[in-house]
């Protein structure tokens, strides 16, 4: 609640200064980018509360940027990544915590984590040239994590067995310190390449597995604590307005 409240103080206050000076240049812009992913997601072992199985991840978004006459500028974004999870380790690391012997059982999954939210930053261009910038900036924000489902159904001792554990949703915080080239090709239009280290950190909760046959019905609750941390390599296209752009 402390970091929600953080959060919507540094949004009004970013309101009010964009309104209360004249914003010199107003930038849209729509980007991808690629994550080496590290953390504690990317462990490979089933029962470890912080494992995910993640070997990469690759996200995209929009941002908008107001920059005042002092190059000074305030930014909003909204991005989702989607974390590749190794799911041929990780079935088979499932079906050995099954005990499941030979290939009789049917499996289905999804093969990613979805994060996804929103995002307040600061920046600062700085000149190279004409028409290069280089822009130091920093971002925080919300997000939401949704982990991966898998449903397998298999037989022991002639009986038929299904174990399902259900996607659960996190919620968490991230920061993003980073850089960008800018390079402005016309008055409007540019493109520029950015390089991020992001981390984020999401709040322990209980994720549900369940087990059951005829007979029985087995809940399986495991506390999961998701961290995870990438180093990201960008590129985006921006589309420039204001009368900034004229001075």
């Amino acid at each position: 609640m402390k970091i929600r409240k953080l959060f919507l103080v540094c949004a009004i206050a970013m309101v009010f200064i964009v309104n209360s000076i004249s914003a010199q240049v107003f930038r849209v812009s729509a980007f991808s980018q690629e994550g080496v992913i590290m953390g504690d997601i990317t462990k490979k072992e089933i029962n470890n509360k912080a494992a995910g199985y993640v070997d990469y991840g690759s996200s995209g978004g929009l941002e908008v940027n107001y920059f005042l006459k002092n190059n000074l500028g305030f930014g909003l974004r909204f991005a989702a990544t989607n974390y590749g999870r190794d799911f041929e380790t990780y079935e088979s690391d499932l079906t050995e915590m099954l005990e499941i012997t030979d290939d009789q059982y049917d499996m289905t999954q999804t093969y990613s984590f979805w994060s996804f939210g929103p995002d307040l930053g600061i920046s600062y261009l700085i000149g190279l040239s004409k028409k290069l910038q280089l822009e130091p900036c920093f971002f925080f924000g919300f997000k939401g994590l949704i982990s991966p489902y898998s449903n397998v159904i298999y037989s022991q001792d002639n009986i038929t067995y299904q174990y399902r554990t259900k996607p659960k949703t996190y919620v968490g915080f991230s920061y993003s310190p980073g850089v960008k080239l800018n390079w402005n090709i016309v008055k409007h239009f540019g493109l520029f390449f950015s390089l991020e280290y992001e981390g984020n950190s999401f709040v322990s909760d209980d994720e549900r597995s369940i087990l059951y046959n005829y007979r029985t019905l087995e809940i399986i609750e495991r506390e999961k604590t998701y961290t995870i941390n990438s180093l990201n390599f960008g590129f985006g296209m921006a589309f420039r307005f204001g009368k900034g752009l004229d001075q």
